[in-house]
């Protein structure tokens, strides 16, 4: 037989129990504050999570904003009335608790404070029997007139808000509000495991306000960009139009008063002759010179002719000033792209045939442009001496490294897809892939 003296007490201990189910709040809590990458489902799923550790009526979680207003972003247990009543908050005008705790002025001192700045209480009529009508002053207690007995505001806090044993207001962004129509639903101990729930909810909201930045200074650079292209564009064109109308007819001018004064020339002033059919021919040059900076500076074929005929141009120029014939495929792009999308698809096409001139020193070029679904697939090759691609993704340091981000940026605006591949000795090739039927490029 047992000695009943031996009998051991196998109750759990309630502040070992207390402790784990906290140390799982927390983790849970971490999980979520890693998975939801947006606002609301984050609130949402931390409101439910605090409301069934802590068993109450209701949970609610305010975020401030720039203006001062306090609302309830996320909540589940409040009444309509009481949202609307409590939800318009301000820290300018309005007195209550929840203004307290946002500001940062609490007394950890005080028996319903924290010292991390959050307030608690588990008898709110009771507490308020004690206290005198001016020491309520203008004080809401819509908690209390709503039925709520225990209440908890926990701060919600952002970067480096607490300053020694105390909090101040300024790092604090929210709190979060449990309350129940029960006594005592509100322990110290819960609150200081919602303490911890409110630091890895504050880390989570930081990540998404500093992710957000990021997401909106990266539209504002897609912008100025797309602007700062299109601007470009229209200065070469304004620049070309200049060239072309006004010194190409000069030269044009030029060239029919050379040849008058050729044909009036006598047949015995056979040296005069020759160096005006020099001039002639001088000038002639000049004048192709002239178009062809003027093309390079605003290519019209790509909206009069098309953006195939404008390819088919660069390809030849390519090949004339290299000696290289260039193995081309090239469908039909005519009609796909709107006239800004296919001035960037010409620039691209334009810099990577003159990187291969001035660097690659390629023996062999191909070109092969493909419609495939809903996407338009350009490759261009070389068989040139290549650099490393570590290099090449940064575009720094490179042949033509400036041109290879002006490509990328390209081809940002009009939301395509752009890498280029090389090894030393291996030839380089671009690659780019844009949805076919339109731009959906980042203007902004």
């Amino acid at each position: 037989m047992s000695d009943p003296d031996l009998k051991l007490d196998l109750k759990p201990d309630p502040k070992s129990t207390q402790l784990e189910k906290a140390r799982a709040l927390t983790h849970r809590c971490l999980m979520l504050s890693i998975q939801h990458q947006r606002l609301q489902p984050l609130l949402d799923a931390f409101v439910q999570e605090i409301k069934t550790y802590v068993g109450c009526d209701a949970v609610g979680i305010r975020i401030r904003d720039d203006a001062g207003w306090i609302p309830y972003q996320a909540f589940d247990g409040f009444s309509e009335r009481f949202y609307l009543s409590e939800s318009p908050l301000s820290l300018n005008t309005d007195q209550c608790m929840c203004i307290d705790v946002i500001g940062g002025k609490t007394d950890p001192s005080l028996p319903f404070f924290t010292a991390g700045g959050s307030f608690f209480i588990n008898g709110t009529s009771r507490f308020l029997e004690t206290v005198s009508e001016e020491e309520k002053g203008q004080t809401r207690n819509m908690c209390n007139m709503e039925g709520f007995e225990s209440v908890a505001l926990i701060p919600i806090v952002m970067g480096q808000g607490i300053m020694g044993q105390g909090i101040t207001g300024q790092g604090i962004m929210g709190l979060i509000h449990a309350a129940d129509s029960r006594e005592n639903m509100a322990p110290l101990e819960v609150v200081e495991a919602l303490e911890n729930v409110a630091i890895h909810l504050g880390m989570a909201l930081q990540k998404i306000h500093l992710e957000e930045e990021l997401r909106t200074s990266v539209r504002e650079l897609r912008f100025l960009s797309s602007r700062l292209l299109t601007i470009q564009e229209e200065e070469r064109s304004r620049i070309s139009l200049g060239i072309h109308d006004e010194l190409g007819q000069d030269l044009s001018v030029l060239k029919l008063r050379l040849s008058a004064i050729r044909n009036r020339l006598r047949k015995d002033q056979k040296h005069l002759q020759s160096e005006c059919d020099a001039l002639l021919g001088f000038t002639d040059e000049v004048i192709g010179n002239i178009r062809r900076l003027s093309y390079d500076l605003h290519p019209s074929f790509v909206e009069g002719l098309g953006l195939n005929a404008a390819i088919r141009q660069l390809i030849r120029e390519h090949a004339e000033l290299t000696g290289i014939e260039i193995e081309d495929e090239i469908a039909d792009l005519n009609d796909l792209f709107d006239n800004k999308a296919g001035a960037m698809i010409y620039r691209i096409v334009q810099e990577a045939l003159q990187n291969i001139r001035r660097h690659a020193r390629a023996d062999t070029v191909g070109i092969i442009v493909q419609k495939r679904d809903d996407q338009v697939l350009f490759k261009i090759r070389d068989d040139g001496r290549g650099f490393p691609t570590v290099v090449a993704g940064k575009g720094e340091g490179l042949p033509g490294g400036m041109g290879m981000l002006a490509m990328k940026s390209r081809a940002r605006v009009i939301g395509a897809d752009f890498s280029i591949s090389s090894r030393p000795g291996k030839g380089t090739e671009v690659f780019l892939s844009i949805p076919a039927g339109g731009n959906k490029g980042n203007d902004g």
